[in-house]
């Protein structure tokens, strides 16, 4: 039941994402995701952002429990995520996962690691040197992380960064 209502309430975002933003008209599926859960395609029952890249209609969910970024396509279809041990489980080192992931791992507070992902945007804007860059918040290492549109990690800004 908890993860009918979270795929529910990521679909209800994404509606009301694309009615007050007024982008690219999309098909917006019935749900994202395939359940409560840690593999691919699934997220916690505490994801806690999203967002979506106009152009390409590809929607980011922050999925909080397990520490990762997934990326669906417009229809729905999960893509790939990315997070510190997605592909394995164990490395601290930024992965990305597409047939098998794992939730992610903290560490020392690295490149790329988001512990408590949080809210996550999109630059939109065609004409930003940062257009189609993601922006995650990473309450746990209380900072700000941009990733490129292909989970590639950029900077981060905020506590504990140099």
């Amino acid at each position: 039941m908890r993860a009918l209502r979270c795929v529910l309430g990521v679909v209800v975002v994404v509606v009301c994402l694309l009615v007050v933003g007024g982008g690219v008209a999309l098909a917006v599926p019935a749900s994202f995701g395939s359940g409560e859960g840690e593999e691919s395609g699934q997220f916690s029952s505490n994801a806690s952002g999203i967002a979506v890249e106009q152009e390409s209609g590809d929607v980011y969910v922050s999925d909080t429990g397990n520490e990762r970024v997934d990326k669906f396509g417009p229809a729905g279809e999960f893509l790939f995520a990315w997070g510190w041990g997605v592909a394995d489980g164990h490395t601290e080192a930024l992965q990305t996962c597409t047939a098998s992931c794992f939730e992610g791992v903290s560490g020392g507070g690295g490149a790329g690691e988001l512990r408590e992902p949080g809210g996550v945007a999109v630059d939109n804007d065609p004409l930003s040197a940062s257009y189609r860059d993601v922006y995650v918040v990473d309450a746990g290492n209380g900072r700000v992380e941009k990733f490129d549109s292909s989970g590639n990690f950029l900077l981060m800004f905020g506590g504990g960064v140099n």
